[in-house]
This record gives C-alpha cells, sequence and structure tokens, in this order.
C-alpha cells in the first residue's frame, strides 16, 4: 500500500488516502483526489457520491438483466446511463430480438 495525500474535488479539503501498489505512478494522484472526493464530507462531494452510487446501481442491474443474452442491448444502455442521469436525453428504449422493451429513465425527484 501506498500512502498519499489526495484533494476533494469540491471542496479543496486535503487527506491521505491509501492505495494500492499496483497503481500506475501516472495515475496515482488522480485515483488519490478520487478516493478523497469519496470519502469527503463536503455537501458537494456527498450529492457526487450518492449520484455515483445510483449510477453504479443502475450498472450493475444493466449488467445483471442484459450482459449475457443481449451484450449489444448491455453496451448501449451502460453507454447511455450517465447521459439520462444528467438529463441531457429523458428516456432510451431497445427492443430485444424476440419483442422484449429495455427502457431507461431518470425517475422524477418526488421532492421537486
Amino acid at each position: 500500500m501506498k500512502t498519499i495525500m489526495g484533494t476533494c474535488n469540491f471542496c479543496g479539503q486535503t487527506r491521505y488516502v491509501d492505495l494500492p501498489d499496483n497503481i500506475p505512478e501516472e495515475t496515482e494522484m488522480e485515483e488519490a483526489c478520487y478516493q478523497t472526493t469519496i470519502e469527503c464530507n463536503c455537501k458537494d462531494g456527498s450529492d457526487w457520491r450518492a449520484t455515483q452510487l445510483i449510477i453504479e446501481k443502475c450498472s450493475d442491474n444493466i449488467e445483471t438483466l442484459f450482459r449475457e443474452s443481449y451484450p449489444e442491448i448491455a453496451d448501449i444502455l451502460q453507454e447511455a446511463k450517465g447521459i439520462i442521469y444528467t438529463g441531457d436525453i429523458k428516456r432510451i428504449t431497445c427492443v430485444t430480438p424476440e419483442g422484449g422493451i429495455a427502457a431507461m429513465y431518470k425517475r422524477a425527484d418526488p421532492l421537486n
């Protein structure tokens, strides 16, 4: 393990994080900042972390539901998940060869 100081990408707070030894030297600062941002308690960091967890769960669901039977649909949905979450596109729908439908969209925020 390497201990490196990282900086939160949102508030600039610094902290030491442990990184595996196998991380390439040219990417260890980026990884240290990523880890610091994940662990930071600032509002923007917390909001970003919540977003990343939602996108990660979406990615896991896509893999579970489509990767084995429909790898091309899984690829399309994986590519689209981020832009759907940001609202750049509202919905994507794919139809399987058997006529099944796979649709992905961002659920409306019940607090707004």
